[in-house]
């Protein structure tokens, strides 16, 4: 299929998964604009902008999601079982900062 081959060229899938009824953490990526595909069960997303504003979005399997670079956003697991989705970025490396540990760093210094 000459597409898919297109189009793992232009574009990293990676899968995650955030066991039930837990989210994944606070984090932002600073180089680059991240797209979720939401497989199975049901997710509730928050990503923060400027100036103290949020958006809460709730998403089940068949949405997209979409976040721009270096805005700061977690999924949160609202289903009983285990959430799967894809994060899809458009280049193979992508950086990733958690809040998580930047406070264990600041906490060190």
């Amino acid at each position: 299929m000459p597409y898919l081959q297109s189009l793992y060229r232009s574009y990293w899938p990676q899968p995650a998964d955030v066991v039930a009824p837990r989210l994944r953490e606070l984090h932002w990526h600073p180089n680059v604009d991240e797209w979720q595909y939401y497989v199975k069960v049901s997710a509730r997303m928050t990503v923060f902008a400027a100036g103290a504003h949020a958006r809460t979005m709730d998403f089940h399997a068949g949405d997209v999601g979409y976040i721009n670079q270096s805005l700061p956003h977690y999924v949160e697991n609202i289903g009983d079982t285990d959430l799967v989705f894809l994060e899809v970025f458009r280049r193979p490396s992508t950086r990733i900062f958690r809040l998580a540990s930047g406070l264990r760093t600041l906490r060190r210094a």
